[in-house]
């Protein structure tokens, strides 16, 4: 058993259940208080075995995901000033003197890693919700990229991804062709989530000790939570101090 995390305050999230929620706030203070690595594999694995566990249905999902600043945007959504770039450098100058340097953080299956990590982005289903609770591994705050340390969106959200057309030549093409792509603008900066459903598991043996670490981090999990869910059913009707971050909203 690692060290048990110490939770200054426990946030209500009003989309999830109270256990699933108190789970999600044991996971994110053990990173925040590097207790355990910020690891999306290990994370959405552990997650996934403790929420089926408490008889939800869950499992992690291989994922793509995308994130960049309000200057990389505005390149994205202007074609006539993506085309003056492209053909006269000094333009790109004047624009990071305006608006800063652009900046694009990918994480998807398939690129070039070096070390011993992982070659994509893991999150994790629980029932119609899809949590990602290493989405801060994005932030890039020298560069306006502020993502919330928690991304959590419904299923029903992900869908085609008409916003990608002109940005789609940035984006490993997998990612956009299977139609689960969830796309969006917030105060934190701009995002973009594809589920590889069609990419198998394929980092249980990525290290001699990833499997042990993954059952550790499980049983912490469970260990650590019923603590948190006792002082989150005290503040049931609370407002959720975490977003869903989808933009969505609420179902109708």
């Amino acid at each position: 058993m690692t060290e048990r995390p110490v939770i200054k305050k426990a946030r209500r999230i009003d989309t999830l259940p109270i256990d699933v929620n108190a789970l999600i706030i044991v996971a994110r203070s053990m990173i925040d208080q590097e207790i355990v690595p910020d690891s999306c594999y290990m994370h959405s694995e552990a997650l996934a075995r403790a929420c089926r566990d408490l008889g939800y249905d869950a499992e992690p999902v291989l994922a793509d995901a995308y994130y960049w600043n309000d200057s990389m945007h505005r390149v994205f959504l202007n074609q006539p000033l993506r085309r003056a770039i492209e053909s006269n450098p000094m333009m790109m100058q004047q624009h990071i003197i305006h608006y800063g340097e652009p900046k694009f953080v990918g994480i998807f299956h398939g690129q070039d890693v070096e070390g011993p990590g992982y070659n994509g982005h893991v999150v994790v289903r629980v029932e119609d919700q899809i949590i990602d609770v290493t989405f801060s591994q994005f932030s890039r705050p020298d560069h306006g990229i502020h993502p919330p340390a928690i991304f959590i969106a419904k299923t029903k959200h992900f869908g085609k991804p008409h916003k990608l057309r002109r940005m789609v030549h940035l984006i490993e093409g997998c990612s956009v062709r299977r139609n689960q792509v969830l796309t969006n603008s917030t105060e934190t900066g701009h995002f973009c989530v594809c589920l590889r459903p069609d990419r198998k598991v394929d980092y249980l043996d990525l290290r001699p000790d990833t499997r042990a670490n993954i059952h550790s981090l499980h049983q912490d999990l469970l260990e650590y939570m019923p603590t948190i869910q006792e002082e989150l059913e005290k503040l049931v009707g609370a407002s959720a101090k975490v977003e869903d971050v989808s933009g969505k909203g609420k179902d109708e």
